[in-house]
């Protein structure tokens, strides 16, 4: 089953990141292009279509991730997500060391 596109909206706190069809918003920015570099690392991982829109709530920008042409993106992804993962490992493990430093 194809997985859902993701939407860049307007919101009254700044942009909005959310799922096709779906009420709640996954994340809120302050601007546009913070929403856009976040929507695309989901866009490239699930293979959907990215649809930016304006503050006019009009389609500004349509990205389509569903291509496996799009290979590199895909591994840059999969990259970043992996370097994320590793970062919120180390975290972790340093917030329980200078736990049992107190």
């Amino acid at each position: 089953m194809p997985k859902r596109n993701q939407f860049v909206v307007p919101h009254p706190e700044g942009w909005a990141v959310k799922k096709e069809n779906s009420k709640r918003v996954t994340a809120i920015f302050e601007t546009q292009g913070e929403a856009i570099g976040y929507e695309r690392g989901l866009t490239i991982i699930q293979h959907c279509e990215l649809v930016i829109y304006d503050r006019k709530g009009e389609v500004r920008k349509r990205c389509n991730y569903k291509d496996p042409r799009h290979e590199k993106a895909y591994r840059h992804a999969n990259y970043l997500k992996a370097l994320a993962a590793l970062n919120r490992q180390r975290e972790s493990s340093h917030l329980s060391e200078n736990a049992l430093d107190n």
